[in-house]
């Protein structure tokens, strides 16, 4: 039951909750699109598979795509292969 308020609570103050991983052959940059439905991203939050990967940024663009998403982009840094998981929070 409390998780369910919890959940009920994010809808009514406009918030949405998208998460994943990506994964990367090394350096460089990628673009993830949110699938949850957003106007807006608010913040996002990513690390690595494993330490010891490399450094792991992210930052925000907030494109819109044609279904009205948001387009998140990651930006890392890595001297070997690694998968990224991310979380991202927005406005409905």
């Amino acid at each position: 039951m409390a998780l369910y308020g919890a959940l009920a609570e994010n809808v009514r103050n406009n918030e949405r909750l998208d998460r994943g991983s990506v994964v990367f052959t090394g350096a460089g940059t990628k673009v993830v699109t949110c699938n949850a439905p957003m106007r807006t991203v608010k913040f996002v939050v990513v690390t690595p598979s494993a330490a010891g990967n490399g450094t792991v940024t992210a930052s925000v663009n907030n494109v819109g795509t044609g279904g009205g998403n948001s387009a998140v982009q990651f930006t890392i840094g890595a001297s070997a292969a690694c998968t990224v998981y991310w979380l991202a929070i927005g406005v409905l």
